[in-house]
C-alpha cells in the first residue's frame, strides 16, 4: 500500500463555530489518497484507489483547541475540524466539501 498527495489547499479563511464567527485563520491542507497495489495472476498489475485523509494546519488567534470548528476556505469549500494542539494540527472530520455539501476532496 502507497500513498500520495492528490490535493492541496492553502489560503486564509474564516473559522466559525456553530455559525458564529470565531475568526480569520491561515489553513494549509494536504488530501491523501491510498493505493493497494500488487500483481494479478496472469503477471499484470493492479492499482486500486483506497481511503483519503486530509492533514494539515489551521492557525488563527483564539481558536480554541479540541472544539468542533467550521473552516471555510478561499475558495468557499467547507471542512469540519478540531485543533488537535497549540501548532494548529488539525483532526478532520468529514470531507472538504462545496456549499452544497458535494465533496471536493
Amino acid at each position: 500500500m502507497s500513498s500520495k498527495i492528490v490535493k492541496t489547499f492553502s489560503g486564509t479563511g474564516q473559522v466559525s463555530d456553530a455559525g458564529s464567527s470565531v475568526g480569520i485563520a491561515a489553513y494549509d491542507l494536504a488530501v491523501y489518497q491510498r493505493f493497494e497495489e500488487g500483481a494479478t495472476l496472469d503477471g499484470g498489475a493492479y492499482n486500486v484507489e483506497g481511503t483519503k485523509k486530509i492533514e494539515g494546519t489551521v492557525r488563527g488567534n483564539q481558536i480554541p483547541i479540541g472544539q468542533l470548528l467550521q473552516l471555510t476556505t478561499q475558495e468557499g469549500y467547507l471542512l469540519n475540524f478540531f485543533l488537535r494542539d497549540s501548532s494548529g494540527s488539525v483532526v478532520v472530520t468529514g470531507t472538504i466539501t462545496d456549499s452544497s455539501g458535494k465533496s471536493v476532496a
